[in-house]
């Protein structure tokens, strides 16, 4: 009854009312819907988590130490760009005119 004459103003209460139902139970049911797949995504999240860590021994194997010759070379070029910068602090700018006089 109410779509067979929802042009007629008599029942345009009924219909926005059904209306106004409908989006608001869609809207809950995408909000529940989200929160759902979200907890499943979190909760996954966390029992992978305890399965990396317990498959973790404490020992750790010899493919997982590190190379000495790449370490010493990255800590020297962090020595270097840090004096390169102290260098570039301490020196004073040169003076540049200003364009707009």
């Amino acid at each position: 009854m109410v779509f067979s004459n929802r042009s007629d103003p008599e029942y345009a209460r009924d219909f926005a009312e059904l209306y106004w139902r409908t989006l608001t139970l869609l809207a809950c049911v995408i909000i529940i819907g989200a929160a759902l797949y979200g907890a499943s995504l979190f909760f996954s999240a966390l029992s992978e988590l305890s399965s990396v860590d317990s498959s973790h021994s404490t020992a750790p194997s010899a493919s997982s130490k590190l190379n000495q010759a790449k370490r010493d070379a990255t800590l020297s070029g962090f020595a270097a760009r840090q004096a390169d910068f102290q260098a570039l602090q301490s020196s004073a700018l040169p003076a540049i005119a200003d364009p707009s006089q």
